[in-house]
């Protein structure tokens, strides 16, 4: 799978990556095509080589880019560092790996967290969509002593009130944001959009994301190369937005 992925071209890859996203805002046979254009990947819809491809893609495209905008803004991990809704859970344990720390992944996932915590990182079943989860995740992070990081991969719109969570987390640790918001893309965009509005969440665009995140800071955004004391610093990785904020 690796391999065939690998020797697309990164455009198609891109571009299989988003369609993959938002098959459930297409008719069946829409989407039985496009599982079928992908079938060198995927197997039909099963859950698990899906799962592997996200893997394969945020490993490959994404985590690099996560680590060098942490680079670029000062960020030195030296104990723990929190994956919230980790899903495959690529970011949080490749982030570690890259400074040597150690990762706790946290989803409401039994089965997702199963594969890390066999393969030794620490992992917490807790549901961030109600407070008592939150309550469970700052109690681990406070008994923890501290975090290096907290990690906020694709999770947000998941959230009735995600501004909230960012306010809890303000004075524990500082945070990396990594949301879908396709802005170049009008049709990514508008499909993505609709997947979300299907599942019960809701789309970010950048400028709303930066919005909610400076509001809490209470500080403007700025690139991560600008201004080095500001406590707020994004950079778009399209389709994607990457926001560090301390």
């Amino acid at each position: 799978m690796t391999n065939e992925s690998e020797s697309m071209p990164q455009k198609q890859v891109d571009l299989l990556y988003h369609l993959l996203r938002v098959t459930h805002t297409m008719d069946k046979d829409t989407r039985e095509t496009i599982y079928g254009l992908a079938g060198h990947i995927l197997k039909k819809s099963n859950y698990a080589s899906l799962a592997q491809y996200l893997d394969f893609y945020g490993n490959t495209y994404l985590l690099p880019q996560m680590i060098e905008f942490l680079n670029s803004c000062g960020f030195v991990g030296t104990s723990q560092i929190y994956d919230l809704g980790s899903g495959t859970g690529w970011a949080g344990a490749g982030i570690a790996r890259h400074y040597g720390t150690k990762a706790v992944l946290v989803d409401k996932r039994s089965l997702v967290l199963l594969r890390y915590s066999e393969e030794g990182y620490e992992t917490l079943l807790v549901d961030l969509e109600h407070q008592s989860g939150v309550t469970s995740l700052l109690d681990s992070i406070t008994s923890a002593g501290s975090a290096d990081l907290v990690v906020i991969c694709d999770t947000l719109h998941c959230l009735d009130n995600p501004k909230k969570l960012v306010e809890q987390l303000k004075d524990i640790a500082p945070i990396l944001i990594l949301e879908y918001v396709a802005q170049a893309n009008d049709l990514w965009r508008k499909s993505y959009a609709q997947q979300l509005h299907n599942y019960g969440a809701q789309s970010f665009d950048s400028n709303y994301i930066l919005s909610m995140v400076e509001s809490v800071y209470e500080e403007p955004a700025h690139g991560p190369h600008t201004r080095p004391q500001t406590r707020v610093k994004y950079e778009l990785a399209e389709p994607y937005i990457m926001i560090y904020a301390r």
